[in-house]
């Protein structure tokens, strides 16, 4: 008569067998292993900080199944909280110049890192410039506003560009200043509530009044050269040498 019966292999394993057959089906009971941290590090987007400034660190956690994860709360210290203190929630604030390891710690482990506190670097002046400070009525410059800080370093900026005297020049948006008509124009570029300016004087047009030409030697015997050049002379009394496209009457 066919049946079942259970037969009773060890304490942990179960073993059901058909008493007419030879098959068997082992059943084994789940088990799992807590993982557990083996490593803590520390990470900022920034590890060098002016006085007054902060940021925040983030605390990753190494586990012992290779996986790794930021840890949601850590236990956050520093070494020198008059250089550079910490919250609960791993935001740095620099309070002076020097150096502090800020650590997080979970259980036993713990991880760190140093943050370096420099001064403040603060605008100490502004200075305009322009390419020419000279024009004729007709030209144009740029100027520029350069900021010059407590470390050295000098930065080019971004001005509001105004003319005190538009009659006399203007200026554009981008800075680049244009001559009206004779006298001299007040260029302000203003930046963060400050005001420096530079001065731009306009020289009256000048005008084309004569055309010379002249011959290194205006007499030649038959097979000999010369050069002539063209110069035109100006109302402001200059003289300038200028292209000429040369023609012969007599070839």
């Amino acid at each position: 008569m066919a049946g079942y019966r259970i037969c009773l292999i060890t304490s942990a394993t179960l073993l059901l067998a058909s008493c007419s057959g030879d098959s068997q089906s082992p059943i084994t009971p789940s088990s799992s292993v807590a993982r557990t941290i083996t490593g803590i590090t520390v990470s900022s987007s920034a590890i060098d900080l002016n006085v007054g400034e902060t940021v925040t660190l983030t605390a990753t956690a190494s586990y012992s199944d290779g996986t790794s994860a930021q840890l949601s709360s850590a236990d956050w210290s520093s070494s020198n909280a008059t250089v550079a203190s910490v919250d609960g929630q791993g935001i740095v604030t620099a309070h002076a110049v020097g150096t502090a390891a800020i650590a997080a710690t979970s259980g036993d482990h713990n991880g760190s890192l140093v943050i370096n506190v420099t001064p403040t670097v603060e605008l100490e002046n502004l200075i305009i410039t322009a390419e020419e400070d000279t024009l004729r009525v007709g030209e144009t410059t740029t100027v520029t506003l350069e900021g010059r800080y407590s470390d050295g370093s000098r930065q080019q900026l971004f001005a509001i560009w105004s003319s005190r005297d538009t009659a006399v020049a203007t200026v554009s948006e981008s800075g680049m200043v244009t001559a009206v008509t004779a006298g001299e124009a007040i260029i302000w570029g203003s930046y963060e509530g400050k005001n420096p300016s530079v001065t731009i004087t306009v020289m009256p047009a000048t005008s084309l009044e004569s055309l010379v030409v002249t011959a290194e030697d205006a007499t030649l015997t038959v097979g000999e050269t010369t050069t002539v050049t063209l110069e035109g002379q100006y109302s402001d009394g200059s003289r300038q040498q200028l292209f000429a496209i040369w023609s012969s009457r007599d070839t």
